[in-house]
């Protein structure tokens, strides 16, 4: 459903990718089954007490035959297969389900390997996708995913390691649109040189998904996602072109050679128009025919640039656009260039072919490869709980490691960390160190305050004890002195001339003192 509310058809493609992923479910599940097929034949004959071609030759040749011999013959033989069945047992079981399931029998008989190739993005989230959907399934039935791109080095990183029963799944971008057809058609070289390594004439099983309904002759299976795009510029040329040409059944190369001729056409035609008549009288130079040839280019660059005849509005240019009701994407662009050659207006479609490529069909494969693999993971796991009653089934969107957010990879090297690791652990050591130097002298300090305190007060007590004493013991001597204060001043008051000296009171003088 589109955002007008216009359901297209759809399901017919859901469907075929279900099915896909079906049937590429039923080549992991190959070797537990494998399993329960020699279970059961081992039990029933060591239970019976005869093996199958034992049990066969005895049924056959009973004991009225008197030829004891030939009866030898036939049960030593007999013997000898049945010994050969228990030794190969496990590859006559997968050969037998793989003829009933009308499956490849010469692909080898291990473990699967799946790779997925596309763009970076959607090669890459399909692959952790997938992984993810195996993440808790049994060792027998978890196939290994890689990813690269088809149009850069999945060829280096994979043909390499091609054996039979291998799994590609490719993404192909939409080469009927002339930006994309190179790219279409290196991802087909790619898938058709990794289907070509074979042996006894049995290759890997590619799957291919894309909008460009043109299956590769050496590819498994392919899968075709409708559009409802209208046709670019490009794709509508090529239709006139070639009128014969509906939009499928051509490969990219021979896309490729259809736009070469187109734009030979347009290159010749603008030739053509730039050339003056025989009648005149002068020839025109090379010079000159190129420099007639760059104004035309120039003027019709200008022309597409200021949007043709018609100048767009500068309040339109920048927002408020009304969705295009183009027959095709570039019809207005042409319309308003005439005499611009069609090759020119083509390339100017480049951009907008490539943001569609990035934007919405790479996302529709994306989409494609996740019902597919979706669709491999849950027929896996409605096996095991149907075969075990429910014993051992497991939840396919569950994880080991349970991660519910999406996380990113650190942005700094090994080097980097180690380094600050290091570097914290010295920080570390540096600070517990200061902490127990500052433990150490904030308690010296604290000692000698509370000592320097205890040292003040027993100061204070001996120095008020002093002066207690000293008052008390200085209380009459005070008095005397304050007695002989009194006299000497008397002494100061009196006349120079000291009084007489008798003999009955003999008094001397020192100093202003009488003595």
């Amino acid at each position: 459903v589109d955002c007008d509310s216009i359901t297209y058809n759809g399901a017919s493609t859901a469907r075929e990718l279900r099915a896909r992923g079906h049937y590429w479910a039923q080549h992991v599940l190959e070797s537990p089954r494998s399993w329960i097929i020699c279970f059961v034949y081992i039990i029933a004959t060591v239970n019976y007490g005869s093996a199958l071609f034992t049990g066969i030759a005895d049924a056959v040749w009973t004991d009225e035959d008197n030829d004891d011999e030939k009866s030898d013959y036939i049960h030593t033989a007999a013997v000898v297969l049945d010994s050969l069945l228990y030794a190969f047992l496990p590859q006559v079981a997968m050969l037998l389900i793989r003829a009933f399931q009308r499956r490849p029998l010469l692909h080898r008989m291990t473990g699967r390997s799946v790779v997925i190739g596309d763009i970076p993005w959607v090669a890459q989230c399909t692959e952790a996708f997938a992984s993810k959907l195996f993440a808790v399934s049994y060792s027998n039935t978890t196939p290994s995913f890689a990813s690269g791109n088809p149009s850069d080095h999945l060829v280096h990183r994979f043909t390499h390691r091609v054996v039979r029963g291998g799994l590609l799944a490719v993404g192909r971008p939409d080469g009927r649109i002339s930006g994309l057809t190179s790219q279409e058609a290196s991802t087909c070289l790619s898938v058709n040189q990794a289907s070509s390594i074979q042996n006894f004439g049995v290759t890997l099983e590619s799957l291919t998904i894309g909008s460009n309904p043109s299956k590769l002759p050496l590819s498994a299976h392919a899968v075709y996602l409708p559009t409802n795009r209208p046709d670019f510029l490009c794709e509508n040329t090529l239709k006139d072109f070639d009128p014969n040409y509906d939009g499928s059944g051509k490969s990219a190369n021979a896309i490729i050679g259809d736009y070469e001729n187109i734009w030979k056409k347009s290159e010749n035609h603008e030739q053509m128009s730039l050339k003056p008549s025989k009648r005149g009288k002068k020839k025109t130079s090379k010079a000159t025919l190129r420099r007639q040839s760059y104004a035309a280019k120039r003027s019709s660059m200008k022309s597409l640039l200021s949007g043709g005849s018609e100048a767009i509005p500068e309040p339109i240019r920048l927002g408020n656009v009304e969705p295009s009701q183009e027959v095709f994407f570039g019809a207005q662009l042409k319309a308003s260039n005439p005499n611009t050659p069609i090759h020119m207006l083509i390339e100017k479609q480049r951009l907008s072919q490539r943001l569609y490529e990035g934007r919405i069909a790479s996302l529709q494969r994306f989409v494609a490869f996740s019902v597919l693999f979706h669709q491999m993971g849950k027929t896996v796991q409605d096996w095991w709980g149907w075969v075990s009653f429910g014993l051992l089934g497991y939840e396919m969107d569950r994880t080991h490691s349970i991660m519910r957010i999406a996380t990113t990879a650190s942005p700094v090297s090994g080097a980097a960390i180690r380094g600050r690791i290091i570097n914290l652990a010295i920080e570390a050591q540096f600070m517990r160190a200061n902490n127990i130097i500052s433990k150490f002298i904030d308690r010296r300090i604290q000692d000698a305050a509370k000592l320097a305190r205890t040292m003040t007060r027993e100061s204070r007590r001996s120095t008020n004890d002093l002066l207690r004493v000293s008052r008390e013991s200085s209380i009459g001597d005070n008095l005397r002195v304050d007695e002989e204060f009194k006299d000497a001043m008397l002494y100061v008051k009196e006349p120079p001339h000291p009084p007489p000296v008798t003999s009955s009171s003999r008094q001397f003088f020192y100093g202003g003192t009488k003595v």
